[in-house]
């Protein structure tokens, strides 16, 4: 038995087990350290407990109202892990806390992969180490969920563009469906923005044809995403469709909601903040853009930041995490340097 644990893990070395120990400490130990002090968190975990209660786990309700403002998976992950482990605060954040650390091991692998052992290590110590990041990987809400999906379906997709791979873009079609079932059209709107901008500029389009052209791909998403929706809109009408697509998408978009407002330049100011303690490193990437647009893949990664910092810069709700979907790409451009 020994023998063949120092076989499978004869390649890691001691700082790669100091990074992993590191996170896992950082998202697991002293979740319940405060208690649910955003009213998004309250909300979060006491609409999982009445699912729990209830028995009823295709829809959600607040104090016994129904509830809209996300789409049904975070709702089932907390309320399983309350089934399992009880409901306290702890396990109401406990997703995102898993959702965190897998997105903090796909950028290892993935920037390993590309620029080698050591840039993957500080690629993941970065990214869970940000501000933005740790922050929602120790709160209650879908955000943390919804930035593991965009991620894995961001890498995803630039495997497909570079290697042509289908299982790739097949996967990537499966996490686009899952940030669907977290918070909605976001979730298709950040990843197919990146590869569609950068496809443009980079072959006239060639690949983003390729993408789209994917049935079976789009049999997996439909299969996954689009009974809840069927079932929400069957059960309740317009208000689900006045409720989630109108009010927390569209009107989110195009207008200012619950006093979230700011100026254009806000996320500007944001970002930096995000990424602390690496925001010095965030400036070099931003002095040097124009050789980011050089490598094809750098090119990808700073679409993929920019659109995520236009698209919500034009957004009349802003709130801080937002930025939060464009922190990956940057934190990438970051550990490459």
């Amino acid at each position: 038995m020994l023998k063949f644990v120092r076989q499978r893990f004869r390649f890691i070395q001691p700082a790669d087990a100091w990074v992993a120990l590191a996170l896992l400490v950082l998202f697991t130990v002293r979740l319940s350290g405060a208690p649910l002090f955003d009213v998004d968190e309250g909300a979060f975990a006491q609409a999982s407990r009445e699912m729990l209660a209830s028995g009823d786990w295709g829809h959600t309700t607040l104090n016994g109202n129904d509830r809209f403002d996300k789409p049904i998976f975070i709702y089932w992950w907390q309320a399983a892990l309350m089934a399992l482990l009880g409901t306290h605060d702890w396990v109401a954040r406990l997703p995102s806390a898993l959702a965190v650390l897998a997105a903090c091991g796909a950028v290892w692998h993935f920037a390993t992969q590309h620029w080698g052992r050591e840039t993957g290590r500080m690629a993941a110590f970065m990214l869970g180490t940000s501000l933005g990041l740790l922050a929602m990987g120790r709160a209650a809400t879908a955000d943390g969920m919804l930035n593991a999906l965009l991620i894995a379906t961001g890498l995803s997709l630039w495997t497909f563009a570079s290697t042509g791979s289908r299982a790739a873009l097949r996967w990537a079609y499966v996490w686009c469906a899952l940030g669907l079932l977290t918070k909605g059209p976001v979730a298709v709107v950040v990843p197919g923005a990146a590869l569609a901008l950068w496809s443009l500029v980079s072959d006239r389009g060639r690949t983003l044809a390729r993408a789209l052209w994917e049935p079976k791909g789009w049999l997996l998403l439909l299969a996954i995403a689009l009974p809840w929706y069927v079932y929400a809109w069957q059960r309740h009408g317009m208000a689900f469709i006045d409720g989630f697509f109108l009010k927390h998408n569209v009107q989110r978009f195009t207008a200012t909601l619950e006093g979230h407002g700011g100026s254009a330049l806000y996320y500007l100011l944001v970002l930096p903040l995000l990424v602390l303690p690496w925001s010095p490193l965030f400036v070099r990437v931003w002095l040097s853009w124009r050789d980011q647009f050089q490598d094809p893949l750098k090119r990808y990664l700073a679409i993929w930041m920019l659109f995520v910092l236009v698209f919500f810069s034009l957004s009349g709700t802003k709130l801080p995490h937002y930025m939060l979907y464009g922190v990956a790409p940057l934190v990438l451009l970051m550990a490459a340097q």
